[in-house]
């Protein structure tokens, strides 16, 4: 399997996008960080981790692959992944 890395941020609860940009930020706004692990062929997410928003990517990629059974020929992800 080829495997395609990759993390998104997720807005989990806080004042909607108005809000903020009419009175600014407050404490109450909270973001997760999403990595998945998705299959280059098959497009079929196969590993997933939500973390803090701030979360090192490149120490996401163990847990990643840890959840995946199937042989891997190749991985692939940005330059946030290239520590490992």
């Amino acid at each position: 399997m080829h495997l395609v890395v990759d993390s998104t941020g997720l807005n989990v609860y806080g004042e909607g996008e108005w809000k903020v940009r009419k009175h600014g930020w407050t404490t109450r706004r909270t973001w997760r960080e999403l990595h998945l692990g998705v299959n280059a062929d098959t497009q079929e997410i196969v590993a997933h981790q939500l973390t803090a928003a701030y979360a090192d990517d490149a120490r996401q990629l163990k847990p990643l692959l840890r959840q995946i059974d199937t042989p891997l020929a190749r991985c692939y992800g940005d330059g946030a992944y290239d520590r490992c």
